[in-house]
């Protein structure tokens, strides 16, 4: 899953510390609402480190009524395709159904301080 709506009305922040903004703050509870609706809640949610994506994990858990921990990965921050397998080929097989909220691809956007 793609971290809901961010905010640019601090272009001081870097690009990781980047909050949602007020619609993606009323966004993300409503793809838990639909998570729990669907009978699709995660057994285990990983994230990257950005401060857009730990904010979107928490309010989707909120509302899907998540109770396992969200673990935070610097490998799923503007990661490739190939990497977002990698942290998932890690994951136990005891969990069947798992979220990951990242970003797009790192290979096709990459924000100007990382080049």
């Amino acid at each position: 899953m793609r971290h809901a709506k961010s905010s640019w009305e601090q272009p001081e922040l870097a690009d990781h510390d980047r909050p949602l903004n007020k619609r993606g703050t009323r966004a993300a509870p409503r793809v838990g609402t639909l998570l729990q609706a669907e009978d699709l809640i995660p057994d285990l949610m990983r994230c990257s480190t950005a401060v857009r994506t730990h904010t979107t994990a928490l309010l989707v858990a909120k509302a899907c009524a998540y109770t396992g921990k969200i673990k935070r990965s610097r490998n799923l921050y503007l990661a490739d395709p190939q990497d977002y397998v990698a942290v998932l080929r890690q994951v136990d097989e005891k969990f069947v159904r798992v979220l990951v909220v990242g970003h797009n691809p790192g290979n096709v956007w990459r924000p100007k301080e990382l080049g």
